[in-house]
């Protein structure tokens, strides 16, 4: 197997990794803070009284899709592009700033935060250009879709989680990248956007 195809598929898998942490993280703040036994249990007692494996019950208008305003999708489009680009900056501060609490929670400072994306998908940290695809709901997820390039011309598909926060804020769950070798998109927002 190719060196780049391997990366390739270390870094898709690390970014998945990234991605099922931070929802587990997200997932036990909510089983937590829903039951009131396990509430007032201790953080390690919770983890081994409810597995994070099951199944959750969904309120019926939750699998719904959900339609975005076009403001909405420029809110969106907008959290995403402050984090690239505190990516590309190696900002560790703004980067850190644009995650969802539970994923700060987990990553605890910005600098680890910002090792962990160099050592896991250092091609976050290596884009030139980033067009955005789309962003749909997808099960009780907000998913944006990135077709980012990097310095060497190849081309990822980066699928940024969101969460939305009371005051309208959106922020950054976790991300999944994947190579997309020959593949065509159809950019939705225009023009890609040079970096470097």
């Amino acid at each position: 197997m190719p060196a780049m195809l391997k990366r390739a598929l270390i870094a898709g898998l690390a970014g998945f990794v990234l991605a099922v942490a931070a929802t587990a993280a997200t997932l036990m703040a909510t089983l937590m803070a829903g039951h009131a036994a396990l509430s007032q249990a201790p953080a390690s007692q919770a983890l081994a009284a409810k597995s994070l494996w099951q199944p959750v019950m969904l309120k019926p208008d939750a699998a719904a899709p959900r339609s975005f305003s076009s403001q909405e999708k420029r809110n969106i489009e907008d959290a995403v592009r402050t984090q690239i680009r505190a990516y590309v900056a190696r900002d560790a501060e703004e980067a850190f700033a644009k995650l969802a609490p539970s994923t700060q929670r987990f990553f605890g400072k910005p600098d680890k935060f910002l090792r962990s994306i160099a050592q896991e998908i250092p091609t976050m940290l290596d884009t030139r250009r980033f067009a955005f695809l789309g962003v749909e709901q997808v099960g009780d997820r907000i998913v944006q879709q990135v077709l980012i390039t990097d310095s060497t011309e190849h081309e990822w598909l980066a699928e940024f989680q969101l969460e939305q926060r009371e005051g309208g804020d959106w922020r950054i769950k976790g991300c999944i990248l994947q190579a997309t070798p020959g593949q065509q998109a159809q950019i939705s927002s225009g023009a890609s956007e040079a970096l470097a």
